[in-house]
C-alpha cells in the first residue's frame, strides 16, 4: 500500500509534466479541472499513476477523481482489481507517439 505523501508526491510530478501546472499549486484540495485537466487528460494523469504504483485505475475510478486528494485516495485505497480480461490495450508506439505530440492551447 502506497503512502498519501508518496503518491502526491508523484501525482505533482504528472501534473505538472502533463499540464504545466506550478507545482505548488497541486494540494489535496485543488480541484483537477482547475489545474487544467479535461476529459483526456484526466485519463493520462490516472492511467500515469496506475503505470507509476503497479496498478489498474478503472474508468470509472479516474471518472470520480475530482481533487487532487481523490486522486491520492484513489491509489491508496485501491482494492487491487485487475483490468478486464478484455479490455482494449493502446500499442506501445500509439502511446510514445502521443507522449511526444505537441499541445496547443485553445
Amino acid at each position: 500500500m502506497s503512502s498519501s505523501s508518496a503518491v502526491l508526491e508523484q501525482l505533482t510530478d504528472i501534473l505538472v509534466r502533463v499540464l504545466g501546472c506550478p507545482p505548488d499549486s497541486v494540494t489535496p484540495d485543488a480541484v483537477l479541472k482547475d489545474l487544467g485537466t479535461d476529459s483526456l487528460t484526466i485519463v493520462e494523469v490516472g492511467e500515469e499513476l496506475g503505470r507509476r504504483f503497479g496498478l489498474y485505475l478503472s474508468d470509472d475510478t479516474i471518472d470520480s477523481m475530482v481533487t487532487v486528494q481523490d486522486a491520492i485516495d484513489a491509489v491508496v485505497r485501491h482494492d487491487g482489481s485487475q483490468p478486464p480480461l478484455d479490455a482494449p490495450t493502446v500499442p506501445s508506439s500509439w502511446r510514445t507517439l502521443h507522449r511526444r505530440a505537441t499541445r496547443y492551447e485553445t
